[in-house]
């Protein structure tokens, strides 16, 4: 199911233009050989653009370039220095470096057997000018070339390099590309399957592309499907014929898997967990819409106008956003993939309409709503803003984070590890800020609990109740506010020593904070104490008929935190 959608992605973005054809890879390339009729190079050229403060390779389509994982294997008309010069001279003394140049010479002739083999019939004047280069250059010239010296610790790098002949790219003329596409089908599989991902006739494909791009996995690409241990195949069968795979929807879901990753930003990591999303049409503007409510992408939307939008596409109905239309019945996918050495693993994959993703996003957001005594419109929270606050440094465990995915777009019950997670932060900093206050109220909302009665469970203050747990966070935030007016510029409130304690065990903590509350109010003016002795007998009433419990179970704690929160929050008003 996951292959099929991106070979399905894969073809809208080649209707689209958006990606390189079958046969054809988009690749970063760092330089361009300038040769001339005689294959002699008149100029190395940087192809590298400007990006913010530093230099990057330019994304060009060459043709498809191959898996390599043992021996030595050349790509056509596009590859890196060993391959196209026989340049190499890395290591950290001689013997090493001779080593080097050794296998350099290796592979320069690997690519120079491979376009002997595709072009040794060409007429035209660029593949003559290409072979005449591969059979007259030798690669000991590399070493002492003045045109490449400037370029030397890049080309050493493995930037790649492609041909450039009378205006063009060598690998842009018709004929070669012609030469390169009946290469390709000759040069298939020599097996013939049924494709498990396309149910239609195609070569095996042996090895599964390499997805690169991934943060924490291999520089050089990891496999998302690969056999390569006995323990991993099945009745004798080698590498891809364990997975019935033709080769066109094997290229197809790796390129369009690369083309997602190019395009992730650091915000739509979660934990070592990239989020990819697409929609079925290759529209990208489903993929922004959907990072701006759920994984923080900035955007020119208030929030006002962003809730809006929810809202309309709530109700079925298509909408323009970006200048673009979001229909709320497009089909979407969302997939999760993290490193596993030299693989992928696929940590989730969730297909539905793009307006059911929402509606669930939707609900999930209205059970966060809270009080937050700021005069801003109640903000949407995104997934990264709620994560960050179960983790110190912000190193959220990818357990956590793909549970949370998981609960809010497809609407069931929150992971029991938030809550956890949440307490402890709470219990260690003794801060209780919109974002946490907010995850508790939705988590008890959606994952019920006897302990938790909803009539705590509100946006704003509850003066109503008489659960205990709650009304005891309350009369911590009055004896706490107490002690702020009378030391405004105290550095260690009440809050700061005894929240975690206060919370837990009630009766071992609030006679001593009521005691020191009374040394307080009698410094304060008349008015202002009566207010407060108003204030907290009124609390005390609702908790004196069996005094303060012994402890607090950690779903009491929530109810406490809550009421400490809402308490808080009446007072700026």
């Amino acid at each position: 199911m996951i292959l099929q959608s991106l070979v399905d992605y894969y073809v809208e973005l080649i209707k689209q233009e958006k990606i390189a054809s079958w046969g054809w890879s988009d690749v970063n390339v760092s330089f361009a050989l300038v040769i001339d009729d005689y294959g002699n190079i008149e100029n190395v050229v940087s192809l590298k653009t400007q990006s913010d403060a530093k230099m990057i390779p330019q994304k060009l389509k060459v043709p498809a370039q191959v898996k390599r994982s043992s021996g030595i294997v050349a790509n056509f008309l596009c590859d890196n220095s060993k391959f196209i010069l026989g340049f190499d001279d890395n290591g950290r003394n001689e013997e090493e470096k001779e080593k080097s140049r050794k296998r350099a010479k290796q592979c320069f002739d690997k690519a120079k057997e491979l376009h002997n083999k595709l072009l040794s019939d060409a007429s035209g004047r660029e593949s003559k000018a290409v072979l005449s280069f591969f059979n007259n250059w030798n690669p000991d010239k590399t070493y002492d070339n003045s045109m490449f010296s400037v370029y030397k610790e890049e080309l050493l790098k493995g930037g790649n390099i492609v041909f450039f002949y009378n205006g063009h790219y060598v690998h842009e003329f018709d004929e070669i590309k012609k030469i390169w596409n009946e290469w390709q089908c000759e040069n298939a599989g020599d097996e013939k399957i049924t494709c498990s991902i396309t149910g239609k006739q195609d070569h095996l494909a042996k090895l599964h592309p390499a997805i690169k791009g991934i943060r924490g996995a291999q520089p050089s690409g990891a496999s998302i499907v690969s056999f390569n241990a006995p323990a991993f195949c099945s009745y004798g069968k080698e590498q891809g014929m364990n997975a019935q795979t033709g080769e066109y929807a094997a290229m197809a879901y790796g390129a369009a898997l690369n083309y997602l990753i190019e395009h992730i930003t650091y915000k739509q990591y979660i934990g070592d967990t990239a989020v990819l999303c697409y929609a079925i049409n290759g529209a990208e503007v489903y993929q922004s819409a959907f990072d701006i409510f759920f994984m923080d992408k900035e955007t020119s939307y208030t929030e006002k106008e962003l809730k809006k939008i929810l809202e309309s596409l709530c109700e079925g109905k298509t909408i323009e956003f970006e200048e673009q239309k979001l229909d709320p019945n497009m089909g979407f996918n969302i997939l999760g993939i993290a490193p596993n050495a030299a693989r992928l693993s696929v940590r989730f994959f969730y297909r539905n309409s793009f307006g059911q993703f929402i509606n669930n996003l939707r609900k999930h957001q209205l059970r966060l709503e809270i009080e937050s005594g700021k005069q801003d419109p109640v903000p949407i929270y995104s997934l990264w803003r709620l994560l960050k606050e179960t983790s110190r440094d912000e190193n959220i465990p990818s357990e956590l984070a793909g549970e949370m995915i998981r609960s809010i777009i497809l609407d069931s019950e929150y992971p029991a590890t938030l809550i956890n997670a949440i307490d402890m932060r709470i219990r260690a900093d003794h801060k209780l800020n919109e974002t946490r206050a907010a995850l508790i109220k939705a988590f008890y909302l959606k994952n019920k609990s006897k302990y938790v009665p909803k009539e705590v469970l509100t946006v704003s203050l509850n003066k109503e109740t008489e659960n205990k747990a709650y009304n005891l966070g309350r009369l911590f935030a009055v004896l706490e506010n107490i002690q702020k007016n009378v030391n405004p510029n105290i550095n260690a409130t009440i809050r700061d020593k005894f929240f975690g304690s206060a919370s837990a065990t009630p009766s071992a903590i609030f006679p001593h904070l009521i005691e020191l509350s009374q040394k307080h109010l009698r410094k304060m003016e008349t008015g202002k104490r009566i207010y407060n002795e108003k204030q907290i007998g009124e609390i005390m009433e609702k908790i004196s008929d069996t005094g303060f419990p012994r402890t607090l179970n950690m779903q009491e704690r929530g109810v406490f935190q809550l009421g400490y929160y809402h308490q808080v929050q009446n007072f700026f008003k």
